[in-house]
């Protein structure tokens, strides 16, 4: 089923107020993503306004994010969502604001942890 969003944006309602738009259909079946499934996945983050504010890019970090299912994810959102894709599928998702609620602790959390990672300080002394 085709619908509009209350922003007016058009997509494939796939149920829990999240609407996907497929950019890249991927290939082969759909996998069975049972508990313990790892998807390894880019992903970016907009604003749903007039100028699609970007807030994260996974791909300016070093690895991909990694979602284990089955354990309470932050995000229902995000696992219902990269449930719908096939292998090799890119896909943009819209969703209510009330779903994205937990995002930004997410965010803040997958930031300090890139920055962390490419910190090149150290604390040393000199001891005389």
């Amino acid at each position: 089923a085709v619908v509009s969003t209350q922003s007016g944006h058009y997509g494939r309602d796939i149920g829990k107020g999240i609407h996907k738009d497929i950019q890249y259909p991927g290939k082969g079946p759909l996998p069975k993503y049972q508990k313990d499934t790892k998807a390894l996945f880019h992903f970016r983050t907009y604003i749903n306004n007039d100028e699609r504010t970007l807030i994260d890019d996974s791909r300016a970090w070093d690895e991909p994010f990694e979602l284990l299912f089955g354990h309470s994810f932050q995000l229902e959102s995000w696992e219902n969502g990269i449930k719908s894709m096939r292998p090799g599928e890119r896909s943009m998702f819209y969703c209510i604001p009330e779903k994205c609620l937990g995002y930004t602790k997410l965010s803040k959390t997958l930031r300090d942890m890139h920055k962390k990672e490419k910190s090149t300080d150290c604390d040393s002394a000199l001891i005389p």
